[in-house]
């Protein structure tokens, strides 16, 4: 159809991207792609169409470049500002997702996990996620709670994922080493819990 985006796609990652304007490096046999349209959004890597996996089907996110190693067959994708996950934006720390040749994202590291996508209750930093699809992620960060006396204090969410209801959920131990404090007078050590449909953390 005229005005229609032509798409290239990748059988073996199981991809479709718009970044179809490129050149091929004999040097680094790596196959660049970059952008061709100005509009937002309209350059993008997306999985539909190319797999039978409802939950990994339509995972899609922008970027404006792309490099396909033919050595390696992992798929580099820079400029990519998020990632759009179930009920979470996920913010790669360097801009860059690798796509490897099974066709699921390889870890992200340092990145940050923002939830809901709406409100932005919840922020996650220095976080390790896997992205198993459209609707499915796990891993591990960090979380900051209120100071006390001026001293900052964090959570370790160590089993970060979603839930049934789509929604983010985050779960970890607070020890007596940790040195934590709810409050000026109330010290913890237990479990702490997030959900990402609730302002506030359970403890």
């Amino acid at each position: 159809k005229a005005g229609r985006l032509q798409t290239a796609d990748f059988p073996i990652h199981k991809f479709s991207t718009s970044l179809v304007q490129g050149e091929y490096n004999r040097a680094n046999r790596d196959l660049e792609l970059v952008q061709v349209s100005d509009i937002p959004g309209n350059n993008y890597l997306v999985s539909v169409g190319l797999t039978d996996d409802p939950m990994q089907d339509s995972l899609k996110f922008n970027g404006q470049k792309a490099y396909y190693g033919l050595d390696s067959m992992d798929i580099i994708v820079d400029s990519v500002r998020e990632v759009r996950v179930a009920d979470a934006i996920i913010t790669p720390v360097d801009k860059q997702v690798i796509i490897g040749r099974d066709g699921y994202l390889k870890p992200l590291v340092d990145a940050t996990v923002e939830a809901d996508q709406d409100d932005k209750l919840h922020k996650i930093y220095e976080a390790t996620i896997q992205v198993a699809g459209r609707n499915d992620y796990s891993g591990f960060g960090k979380y900051d709670y209120i100071e006390i006396d001026g001293q900052a204090q964090y959570i370790e969410f160590n089993d970060i994922k979603v839930n049934s209801q789509n929604t983010t959920v985050a779960s970890g131990e607070i020890t007596e080493e940790d040195g934590f404090y709810l409050t000026e007078r109330i010290f913890f050590r237990g479990n702490a819990f997030l959900d990402a449909s609730s302002k506030f953390l359970d403890f």
